[in-house]
């Protein structure tokens, strides 16, 4: 009988033969990426660098190539324990490049691998996200170009990192295999992000090894009362995550994943950032919106129910009495409201249509890590500023129409991205931009109910 759809490749001697050889140096090739990155570490003089490199191998064999893929995004995410991400890896290397590098090359290392293999794989289906996507990318490039990016080559490469993140993240998903081993890999994600969460609220409670744990940069007044808010480089990428295990947490409810979410949530209630409070509450409601349709009459009922008396009882907290007072700051433009508003105010001087691109007096004209968008519209002016806000809309809109819990995930992220842009630096900064650019590569390879339907005459063709 005819098979359907795509056909299986036999062992070899039938049918088309194995690429064996070429499979082996791929193989080899990622092998020797992992001990160039190894050795990289070592030369860090940090003792504690010495312990992912130790484990990546061990991951690799026992999990696969996407286990050490997952690693490295950590990393370049500020996620792995006791990772200096805001330091150097060799050189002038940030460490945060670094693994996103690594990361990378991983990627496409495993992607050539099954090409070679002749591995089935589904066609990449150019949509408007991708062509947005690639005219985002050749722009950025081009206008970074025509400046002075070497000046401050990190700030250059947080801008390409994003748009780079998310065409090799599309390329790599091309094969049903890397979704395979990224499951597989799903416990060491698990292990790794809910570490760095407890450690973070053990390190907001005062634990100092716990404070280097997650990486902290500066320590200010909190939710606490005393020095309990810590600026760490993962925290903004962190809340991607947490909108995924809330997701997962409302398609099946078990005590693990509620621990988790509330672990999660926690976090985000003492990192103390409105922005943040406002950005995630937006995501969460996405996908309660996703569960609404999704039970009965009397499902949702309770559902409305639980969320305005979860809403309630979290304005009743400090944190619910922390995200209130911005409306007073706005108001009276004072505090970190007012702060904000006259950088925005410098930087607005300076926006063209097409930017001014990276130099070394961009800092002078506006440029704050504490933006968002503004940053974008000074770097790449209203032309690249349309793109990007073209692409998060794009994503959000792609999730939402797959009708899936994926897509729905997707759409609350980067409804989530799009509520904190003003402010939060979720794509202007190395270490989020690369997180997030990975979720629009992930938008990007979802398939819609149109794109279902395209392909379901050829999906019912036999081949023979």
């Amino acid at each position: 009988m005819a098979a359907v759809g795509l056909r299986r490749r036999g062992p070899a001697g039938r049918g088309v033969p194995r690429l064996d050889m070429p499979v082996a140096l791929v193989w080899l090739g990622a092998v020797g990426l992992a001990l160039v990155a190894a050795a990289a570490l070592v030369l860090v003089p940090n003792p504690l660098f010495l312990v992912p490199p130790a484990l990546t191998g061990a991951l690799m064999l026992v999990l696969g190539i996407e286990s050490l893929i997952a690693l490295a995004f950590l990393g370049a995410a500020g996620l792995l324990p006791f990772v200096d991400s805001g330091g150097y890896a060799v050189g002038n290397l940030p460490v945060w490049l670094f693994f996103f590098a690594l990361g990378c090359g991983l990627m496409l290392l495993a992607w050539a691998m099954r090409v070679l293999d002749r591995r089935p794989s589904r066609p990449l289906e150019p949509n408007l996200l991708v062509v947005v996507l690639i005219v985002y990318f050749i722009f950025t490039v081009v206008r970074l170009a025509a400046s002075e990016p070497l000046s401050i080559p990190s700030l250059s490469a947080e801008f390409i990192g994003f748009p780079t993140a998310a065409l090799v993240t599309y390329l790599w998903l091309s094969h049903d295999e890397a979704l395979a081993g990224l499951r597989r890999a799903l416990p060491v994600i698990v292990l790794v992000v809910a570490s760095w969460a407890a450690m973070y609220v053990a390190g907001s409670a005062g634990c100092e090894p716990c404070r280097a744990w997650v990486d902290t940069g500066r320590i200010r007044s909190g939710l606490l009362g005393g020095n309990d808010r810590l600026y760490t480089a993962g925290q903004n990428a962190f809340l991607g995550l947490v909108l995924i295990a809330f997701g997962q947490l409302l398609r099946r409810f078990t005590p693990s994943v509620a621990v988790l979410t509330l672990l999660g949530a926690g976090a985000i209630a003492l990192q103390a950032s409105r922005a943040q409070y406002f950005g995630f509450m937006a995501g969460a409601l996405v996908l309660l919106v996703w569960k609404f349709w999704r039970v009965r009459v009397v499902g949702r009922v309770l559902l409305v129910l639980a969320t305005v008396a979860g809403l309630a009882a979290l304005l009743s907290t400090p944190a619910g009495d922390r995200a209130l007072s911005a409306y007073q700051e706005v108001s009276s433009q004072g505090g970190t409201a007012g702060f904000r508003f006259q950088i925005l105010q410098n930087s607005s001087e300076n926006w063209s249509a097409f930017g001014l691109g990276v130099f070394s007096q961009i800092f002078g004209k506006g440029f704050n890590t504490d933006l968002g968008l503004p940053n974008t519209l000074l770097v790449l002016g209203y032309f690249g500023g349309f793109l990007q806000i073209a692409l998060l809309v794009l994503a959000a809109m792609r999730g939402a129409l797959s009708r899936t819990l994926t897509g729905a995930t997707v759409a609350g992220i980067f409804v989530m991205v799009l509520v904190a842009r003003p402010t939060l630096p979720l794509i202007e900064y190395g270490h989020s931009g690369v997180a997030y650019g990975v979720a629009l590569g992930f938008a990007a390879a979802l398939h819609t109910r149109t794109s279902l339907r395209r392909r379901a005459p050829a999906a019912l063709t036999p081949t023979r």
